[in-house]
């Protein structure tokens, strides 16, 4: 992933005059770090509980429609705040995120999760009744709460990877 015009392209993006000012104010990359990681909590969080449920192992007072429209709620106020602080780490240490294939395939997978969490929320918003019950639920669901946690614990480890192994690809 890492070619020569995505490196180039990141060599640029650090000389910025935005760049160097992110990276000269020492408090901005980890407060942003911070910020980050509880968003990637609220994500994470909000799709472990559905994803739970869906399979039948969570259990709540609130009805499943209810509680799925409440969490993809979170789960998309979330971005926002995901977007501003990845956006201001990729800035401030472009050649570190950029170069590494783990920082693109995190991406791509947060833009499928986002989609399964939209479609499941529209799916249930439709149609809040037939969410209730085990029995009545889609057979796909149980497949699509594994395969929805699976994406955003394979985003957390590719978040960690870029660390770990950005120097390679420099």
């Amino acid at each position: 992933m890492a070619n020569g015009s995505v490196r180039a392209l990141a060599h640029s993006l650090a000389s910025t005059r935005a760049s160097n000012a992110l990276r000269e104010h020492l408090w901005i990359v980890p407060t942003s770090q911070s910020i980050h990681i509880i968003g990637v909590a609220l994500v994470f969080t909000s799709a472990l509980i559905i994803s739970l449920r869906l399979i039948g192992l969570g259990r709540s007072e609130q009805p499943l429609s209810i509680q799925i429209s409440r969490l993809a709620r979170m789960l998309f106020f979330s971005v926002p705040v995901l977007l501003v602080t990845g956006v201001l780490q990729t800035i401030a240490e472009p050649v570190r995120q950029l170069v590494t294939p783990a920082f693109w395939l995190k991406m791509a997978l947060i833009l499928i999760g986002l989609g399964m969490v939209y479609f499941l929320a529209e799916s249930v918003r439709r149609d809040p009744h037939r969410w209730e019950s085990p029995e009545t639920r889609p057979p796909w669901s149980r497949i699509y709460a594994v395969v929805n946690l699976g994406i955003w614990i394979t985003v957390i480890l590719c978040g960690r990877f870029i660390g770990y192994t950005w120097m390679k690809y420099v």
